[in-house]
């Protein structure tokens, strides 16, 4: 059975890609620490979306004490996905990005098969 709704006016939906972007590019609103983002997504079963939660200050220094590499490190962010698209138990994914809000570092937390999957930026091309 196929179904086909209209997108509510005003309303806007956004793709995993294109959210990243247009969350880098102040869209979603002026990135502050201690913000929480709600990103509408493409619904599946019912309204979708997901959230971007940017760490305080406080929450900040403290984690940077543990973290090995330090440089780069301007913004801790945490994302919650729908864990379909990460293929993991909560679709968690913990980063920083850098003061110009590119992603530094990131884990998606407990990948079905795999754990956690890390990856850390190694040279950036641009200015």
């Amino acid at each position: 059975m196929r179904t086909e709704e209209e997108i509510p006016p005003g309303m806007v939906y956004d793709d995993f890609l294109t959210a990243s972007y247009n969350f880098r590019y102040g869209v979603y609103g002026e990135i502050k620490k201690g913000q929480k983002y709600t990103v509408a997504t493409f619904p599946k079963k019912g309204p979708s979306s997901y959230e971007v939660s940017v760490a305080s200050k406080e929450e900040e220094e403290k984690r940077k004490k543990s973290e090995k590499f330090k440089n780069g490190k301007e913004y801790f962010v945490k994302l919650f996905l729908d864990p379909e698209v990460t293929h993991s138990k909560e679709g968690l994914i913990e980063g920083w990005l850098s003061k110009e809000f590119y992603p530094t570092e990131g884990t998606i937390k407990d990948v079905m098969v795999f754990g956690d999957v890390e990856g850390r930026l190694i040279k950036n091309n641009r200015g």
